[in-house]
C-alpha cells in the first residue's frame, strides 16, 4: 500500500470538483446560447455542441463517482483492517476525510503534533509494506494486482 494508492480517493474527489465546476459553466453557457439562438438561428450550432458538451461531462462525473465510491471502498477495507485505533483514525482523517497532518493532531489531541502522527502513519507504512514484500507473488506481482478489486 503506498500513499499514492491511498491518496486516489482524494484525487478522484478533486477531479469531480473540477467537472462539476466545468458543468456549472456550461450550463450558464447553455442558457446564454438558448437566448441568442431564440433571436438568431446562427447560434443553433454552438447551442447543440454546448448540449453535446453538458451531457459527455454529465456521462464523466457519473464515472469519475463510481470510479471515487470503489476507491472509497477500497481504501476503507484497507483501514478497518489495521488493528490499531490511532492509527486508523489517522488514516480515516488522512485519506478519507482529507485532512493535513496538523488538522488530524489536533483533532485526535492528547498532545499529538503534526510530526508525531506523520511518524506514525509512515512507521505503520513501512512496516505494513516490509510485510507484503515477504508475500510478493513468484511473477513479482503485488497481491493487490492478482486479486481483483471489490
Amino acid at each position: 500500500m503506498t500513499v499514492k494508492d491511498l491518496s486516489r480517493f482524494q484525487y478522484l474527489e478533486g477531479e469531480i470538483d473540477t467537472l462539476e465546476e466545468h458543468l456549472a459553466e456550461l450550463d450558464f453557457l447553455l442558457e446564454q446560447l438558448t437566448q441568442d439562438a431564440i433571436r438568431d438561428a446562427a447560434y443553433k450550432g454552438e447551442l447543440d455542441h454546448c448540449i453535446a458538451d453538458i451531457i459527455y461531462t454529465k456521462e464523466l462525473i457519473r464515472a469519475k463517482i463510481c470510479e471515487r465510491e470503489k476507491e472509497r471502498r477500497w481504501i476503507s477495507e484497507f483501514i478497518f483492517s489495521i488493528n490499531d485505533s490511532l492509527l486508523r483514525t489517522i488514516f480515516i482523517y488522512r485519506y478519507i476525510d482529507g485532512l493535513k497532518w496538523f488538522e488530524i493532531a489536533d483533532k485526535i489531541g492528547g498532545g499529538n503534533t503534526d510530526e508525531s502522527v506523520k511518524l506514525l502513519h509512515w512507521r505503520f507504512l513501512k512496516k505494513y509494506n516490509a510485510g507484503l514484500m515477504a508475500h510478493m507473488h513468484p511473477g513479482g506481482q503485488w497481491e493487490r494486482e492478482c486479486c481483483e478489486r471489490l
